[in-house]
Protein backbone atom coordinates (compact mmCIF):
# COMPACT_ATOMS: atom_id res chain seq x y z
CA UNK A 1 0.00 0.00 0.00
CA UNK A 2 1.27 3.46 -0.33
CA UNK A 3 0.50 6.69 1.85
CA UNK A 4 -1.21 9.67 -0.42
CA UNK A 5 -0.73 13.09 0.30
CA UNK A 6 2.39 12.90 2.24
CA UNK A 7 0.94 10.72 4.59
CA UNK A 8 2.50 7.95 6.57
CA UNK A 9 1.25 4.35 7.39
CA UNK A 10 2.06 2.68 10.68
CA UNK A 11 0.92 -0.42 12.42
CA UNK A 12 -0.32 -0.66 15.96
CA UNK A 13 -0.19 -3.23 18.61
CA UNK A 14 -3.66 -3.15 20.38
CA UNK A 15 -2.51 -4.52 23.59
CA UNK A 16 -0.02 -2.32 24.31
CA UNK A 17 -1.93 -0.92 27.23
CA UNK A 18 -3.51 -4.10 28.62
CA UNK A 19 -1.39 -6.53 31.20
CA UNK A 20 -1.97 -10.10 31.13
CA UNK A 21 -2.54 -12.35 34.10
CA UNK A 22 -4.38 -9.58 36.09
CA UNK A 23 -7.42 -10.50 37.47
CA UNK A 24 -9.02 -6.35 37.02
CA UNK A 25 -7.79 -4.08 33.98
CA UNK A 26 -8.59 -1.00 35.36
CA UNK A 27 -7.30 1.12 33.00
CA UNK A 28 -8.96 -0.70 30.30
CA UNK A 29 -12.03 1.03 31.48
CA UNK A 30 -10.79 4.22 32.60
CA UNK A 31 -12.71 7.84 31.85
CA UNK A 32 -8.96 8.88 30.42
CA UNK A 33 -8.64 7.45 27.02
CA UNK A 34 -4.81 8.35 27.14
CA UNK A 35 -4.11 5.73 30.03
CA UNK A 36 -6.21 2.99 28.11
CA UNK A 37 -6.05 3.71 24.38
CA UNK A 38 -2.74 2.88 22.42
CA UNK A 39 0.11 5.83 21.56
CA UNK A 40 2.39 3.98 20.30
CA UNK A 41 2.81 2.74 17.15
CA UNK A 42 5.61 2.02 14.40
CA UNK A 43 5.84 2.94 10.79
CA UNK A 44 5.92 0.73 8.22
CA UNK A 45 5.98 3.30 5.27
CA UNK A 46 7.55 6.52 5.70
CA UNK A 47 7.40 10.33 4.37
CA UNK A 48 10.38 12.51 3.73
CA UNK A 49 9.69 13.69 7.16
CA UNK A 50 9.87 10.44 9.28
CA UNK A 51 11.59 7.18 8.12
CA UNK A 52 10.25 3.47 8.08
CA UNK A 53 10.68 1.20 11.21
CA UNK A 54 11.03 3.74 13.71
CA UNK A 55 8.09 4.23 16.73
CA UNK A 56 6.21 7.16 17.45
CA UNK A 57 4.09 8.58 20.07
CA UNK A 58 0.49 9.74 18.53
CA UNK A 59 -2.33 11.16 20.05
CA UNK A 60 -4.71 8.46 21.23
CA UNK A 61 -7.70 9.09 19.31
CA UNK A 62 -6.07 8.13 15.82
CA UNK A 63 -6.31 4.50 16.73
CA UNK A 64 -9.78 4.29 18.12
CA UNK A 65 -12.74 2.22 16.64
CA UNK A 66 -13.96 3.51 13.83
CA UNK A 67 -11.72 5.78 13.04
CA UNK A 68 -10.95 7.57 9.94
CA UNK A 69 -7.40 6.87 9.53
CA UNK A 70 -7.84 3.34 10.13
CA UNK A 71 -6.91 1.02 6.70
CA UNK A 72 -7.55 -2.60 7.65
CA UNK A 73 -6.33 -4.54 10.32
CA UNK A 74 -4.06 -3.26 12.42
CA UNK A 75 -2.96 0.05 9.87
CA UNK A 76 -3.46 3.49 10.08
CA UNK A 77 -2.72 6.21 7.86
CA UNK A 78 -1.75 9.53 9.45
CA UNK A 79 -0.99 13.10 8.24
CA UNK A 80 2.46 14.73 9.43
CA UNK A 81 0.92 17.29 11.74
CA UNK A 82 1.22 18.35 15.79
CA UNK A 83 -0.80 14.80 16.04
CA UNK A 84 2.56 13.13 16.08
CA UNK A 85 3.82 13.98 19.26
CA UNK A 86 7.27 12.44 19.31
CA UNK A 87 9.97 9.67 18.35
CA UNK A 88 11.31 6.98 20.70
CA UNK A 89 14.53 5.30 20.20
CA UNK A 90 15.15 1.57 20.62
CA UNK A 91 16.54 2.72 23.43
CA UNK A 92 13.48 4.31 24.83
CA UNK A 93 14.56 7.61 24.25
CA UNK A 94 12.00 10.21 23.24
CA UNK A 95 12.51 13.34 20.52
CA UNK A 96 9.44 15.79 19.95
CA UNK A 97 8.14 16.18 16.47
CA UNK A 98 6.10 18.63 14.87
CA UNK A 99 6.29 21.74 17.01
CA UNK A 100 5.86 19.60 20.49
CA UNK A 101 8.47 20.83 22.95
CA UNK A 102 8.99 17.72 25.63
CA UNK A 103 9.05 19.46 29.27
CA UNK A 104 9.00 18.42 33.02
CA UNK A 105 6.58 20.02 35.07
CA UNK A 106 8.07 22.63 37.79
CA UNK A 107 6.57 22.24 41.42
CA UNK A 108 5.24 24.95 43.75
CA UNK A 109 6.12 24.38 47.10
CA UNK A 110 9.97 24.58 48.80
CA UNK A 111 12.19 21.64 50.98
CA UNK A 112 9.62 21.63 53.72
CA UNK A 113 6.60 21.11 51.65
CA UNK A 114 5.71 17.55 51.67
CA UNK A 115 5.66 15.13 48.64
CA UNK A 116 1.96 14.66 48.58
CA UNK A 117 0.89 18.47 48.71
CA UNK A 118 3.49 19.68 45.75
CA UNK A 119 1.35 20.59 42.69
CA UNK A 120 3.04 21.59 39.39
CA UNK A 121 3.03 25.17 38.34
CA UNK A 122 0.30 25.34 35.80
CA UNK A 123 2.74 28.15 33.59
CA UNK A 124 5.85 27.08 34.06
CA UNK A 125 7.74 24.35 32.67
CA UNK A 126 11.59 22.66 32.16
CA UNK A 127 12.46 21.77 28.34
CA UNK A 128 13.85 18.13 28.55
CA UNK A 129 15.47 17.66 25.06
CA UNK A 130 16.76 20.36 22.44
CA UNK A 131 13.86 21.62 19.24
CA UNK A 132 11.86 23.84 17.88
CA UNK A 133 14.66 26.76 19.58
CA UNK A 134 14.35 25.26 22.78
CA UNK A 135 17.44 23.97 24.53
CA UNK A 136 17.22 20.59 27.31
CA UNK A 137 17.18 23.47 30.61
CA UNK A 138 14.91 26.25 29.40
CA UNK A 139 12.59 27.49 31.65
CA UNK A 140 9.58 28.43 29.92
CA UNK A 141 6.02 29.49 30.30
CA UNK A 142 2.75 28.54 28.66
CA UNK A 143 -0.82 28.97 29.03
CA UNK A 144 -2.52 26.93 31.50
CA UNK A 145 -3.58 23.51 30.22
CA UNK A 146 -1.04 23.70 27.30
CA UNK A 147 0.66 20.65 28.74
CA UNK A 148 -0.58 17.51 27.69
CA UNK A 149 0.82 13.98 29.76
CA UNK A 150 0.89 11.30 27.15
CA UNK A 151 1.27 7.67 28.57
CA UNK A 152 2.48 4.67 26.92
CA UNK A 153 4.34 1.73 27.19
CA UNK A 154 7.68 0.91 26.07
CA UNK A 155 10.07 -2.38 26.53
CA UNK A 156 6.85 -3.55 28.93
CA UNK A 157 7.38 -0.68 31.01
CA UNK A 158 4.12 2.31 31.72
CA UNK A 159 6.28 5.94 30.66
CA UNK A 160 5.09 8.96 30.83
CA UNK A 161 6.22 12.51 28.89
CA UNK A 162 4.66 15.95 28.90
CA UNK A 163 4.46 17.98 25.60
CA UNK A 164 3.38 21.20 25.08
CA UNK A 165 2.56 22.69 21.50
CA UNK A 166 5.26 25.42 20.09
CA UNK A 167 2.48 27.89 19.47
CA UNK A 168 1.17 27.49 23.31
CA UNK A 169 4.44 28.98 24.37
CA UNK A 170 4.63 32.48 25.56
CA UNK A 171 8.32 33.39 26.83
CA UNK A 172 11.05 31.43 28.16
CA UNK A 173 14.07 32.84 30.98
CA UNK A 174 17.27 33.78 29.14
Amino acid sequence: MIAANDKIIVSVDYSQKKRSGEILLAKEYSHNRRESNPVLCKVETGNIHIPKGIFLLVHHNRFVENSPHHLGGNLYSLAYNSSIFASVSKTGKVKGLCGNVLVDYIFDGNELTPEHLKKPNEHKYKVISNGFGYKKGDIIFAHPFADYEIVYVFNGNEQRVVKIVQNDIIGKII
